[in-house]
């Protein structure tokens, strides 16, 4: 890119900044915050789902070409399943990080009061006090 085409980039990018922070400030002061920030989420994901889309469009045949010169027809579908071979390790490593779907494990979490904007310590310390303790018969 000439530098003129980074400062133009520069410049949209700000302007798109600028032209979003507006409305998001109006959600934000008139609505729920969290809607506004699932909104900004959205178009962030959206940004680098695009973004990656468009590396992976210019990469993949410059890659793919390479594939085939050296492997023959054959190196389109050798690189396809280089692509998806790719995922095994990120399945193996999900299987042995995670105990399974995300309600099952919720140990860790306090509830929420949102009537005074505090998270419920209080409550989990009064109802193990007002539980009596359960005795096991061996």
């Amino acid at each position: 890119m000439s530098d003129g085409a980074i400062g133009l980039f520069l410049l949209i990018v700000a302007a798109g900044t600028i032209a979003l922070q507006l409305p998001l400030g109006w959600i934000s002061d008139h609505k729920d915050r969290r809607f506004a920030l699932l909104i900004s989420c959205t178009v962030g994901t959206v940004t680098a789902l695009y973004v990656f889309y468009g590396v992976g469009s210019m990469l993949g045949p410059l890659i793919v070409s390479q594939f085939m010169a050296q492997f023959g027809p054959r190196g389109l579908h050798l690189f396809m399943a280089c692509v998806m071979g790719l995922y095994i390790p990120f399945g193996l490593f999900r299987l042995r990080s995670g105990s399974g779907l995300p309600g099952t494990r919720n140990q860790g979490h306090l509830p929420y009061n949102s009537q005074d904007n505090s998270y419920g310590l209080q409550d989990v310390k009064k109802t193990q006090e007002k539980e009596p303790q359960k005795r096991k018969i061996i």
